[in-house]
């Protein structure tokens, strides 16, 4: 069984070259997949949404922003 490499050229192109996201990135976006849920639930499924969790939903959300914000 080979592995598979890129190719010289695919693999010179990307040096040097900074690509937005990364880790950290994803890592947010999962943190806010709850907010969507939450939402989805309530607008397609009519589930019923607390206060309890639209406090600990946005609770999260600023986590998320501050955490944006003070990485740069």
């Amino acid at each position: 069984m080979t592995s598979a490499k890129p190719s010289r050229a695919a693999s010179s192109r990307c040096v040097g070259r900074r690509v937005p996201g990364g880790i950290a990135a994803v890592g947010q976006l999962q943190l806010r997949q709850p907010l969507f849920g939450l939402a989805l639930a309530a607008g397609l499924l009519g589930e019923a949404v607390s206060p309890a969790m639209l406090a600990v939903t946005m609770g999260v959300l600023l986590c998320v922003a501050g955490a944006r914000r003070f990485s740069r």
